[in-house]
């Protein structure tokens, strides 16, 4: 048995950029190579599923997606938006569990997709003037929100543009889904970061009563980062009407194993057979021969250097 036949995975897209993603033969893929462990399951039946459906009554949020890059947090939200906005996607779930409960949410929703960077530009102009209304305009609904300077919250607004919504649409969902929000918000000064701040949580809260969902990521929560303790109070209103979704170390090393390092059992007899004889000698092999047999031949603690690392973007 040689090193390569113990790296059999399908090609993944390093860099997955939401707003390409609706598009049918990649959306098809993503949601076929979607690949979660237990925890993460457990995460959508319970958390995202429910906050996201709108057949049965309940205490809708908006849902934060926290994961820095290279987590899977992108390829998540697509799968997410994919199958909320075609059922026919349901089918490539590897997840029979999953793929059950998600037909909750199965083409439920017209989706719009963006990506914001770190641009000066207020949060509300770019949801509301220059994704929403040109959006709305593509499914055959001219609808304007007020002016900013012109109302007292934004709330009405949305009101009124889920009422035309669902003249046309009356059994459907609008599902609005953001990446990379931290970067956005990171690049505001206090006050700017207050107003956009205050419209995403009125955002957030629409979702309580409405047909409308809000789904964004994050590479690290707004919640306890230090960075914005000078906004500490509107952070905390954000938190009030927000379900964090995060994906951790374990669900990482869960899909490296299944995606890059799966093996077959012919495999893992071998490897058995090849660690047995170092076993007496190293506590960690010994404690933990299973994970060192399904990761081999990568030591299970690669996460926590890969953590150490320094990543700048250029």
């Amino acid at each position: 048995m040689k090193y390569r036949e113990l790296f059999q995975f399908e090609p993944i897209t390093s860099i997955i950029q939401l707003t390409k993603t609706g598009e049918k033969s990649l959306a098809k893929d993503l949601v076929h190579s979607f690949v979660v462990s237990k925890d993460m399951e457990n995460l959508f039946t319970k958390r995202i599923l429910p906050n996201l459906q709108f057949d049965q009554y309940a205490d809708n949020k908006a849902l934060m997606i926290v994961g820095n890059y290279g987590t899977g947090k992108s390829h998540m939200m697509s799968v997410i938006a994919s199958i909320a906005e075609d059922a026919d996607y349901l089918q490539e779930l590897q997840y029979p569990e999953l793929r059950k409960e998600a037909t909750c949410i199965a083409g439920k929703f017209k989706v719009l997709r963006l990506e914001i960077g770190g641009v000066a530009t207020p949060l509300e102009r770019i949801i509301l003037r220059n994704e929403l209304e040109p959006f709305l305009e593509s499914q055959g609904i001219s609808f304007h929100f007020p002016e900013s300077d012109t109302i007292s919250n934004f709330k009405p607004g949305f009101e009124r543009m889920m009422e035309e919504y669902s003249r046309k649409f009356p059994e459907t969902g609008l599902l609005l889904v953001i990446d990379e929000m931290l970067e956005f918000l990171q690049s505001k000064e206090e006050n700017d970061l207050i107003r956009d701040l205050g419209f995403l949580r009125q955002m957030s809260e629409f979702c309580q009563y409405s047909k409308f969902r809000l789904v964004y990521g994050v590479q690290e929560s707004i919640f306890d980062n230090p960075r914005f303790r000078f906004v500490a109070s509107s952070i905390a209103r954000v938190k009030e009407r927000t379900e964090m979704v995060e994906i951790k170390k374990s669900d990482i090393k869960f899909i490296v194993q299944e995606r890059i390092l799966k093996k077959t059992a012919d495999q893992k007899v071998i490897i058995r057979e090849y660690l047995e004889q170092f076993r007496p000698y190293y506590n960690s092999l010994s404690s933990n021969f299973e994970e060192f047999v399904n990761f081999f031949p990568v030591h299970p603690d690669f996460l926590n250097s890969f953590e150490k690392m320094i990543a700048i973007e250029t």
